[in-house]
């Protein structure tokens, strides 16, 4: 989970790599301020598969981090 993306979009891919060890899959979460969404643009350019995904379900995924009560009120997250 990244919530400030490296400068340079080669470090993120870098970084991203270390998810995922010796031919098998991993995932990353990367969090951008709207002002910051034109690094996707970057990542893709360099090959990255990337995917919105919505406040609720990243909240879904931490099911042992969060209370019933937490993932309530993601229902009413505003976007």
């Amino acid at each position: 989970i990244q919530y400030d993306p490296a400068g340079d979009p080669a470090e993120y891919v870098h970084r991203v790599g270390r998810t995922a060890r010796m031919g098998q899959q991993g995932e990353a979460l990367l969090f951008l301020m709207h002002s910051e969404m034109p690094y996707l643009d970057l990542l893709e350019q360099r090959g990255m598969q990337l995917q919105q995904e919505t406040a609720e379900a990243v909240l879904r995924c931490l099911p042992g981090l969060l209370s019933a009560n937490d993932l309530a009120a993601a229902g009413s997250v505003h976007r």
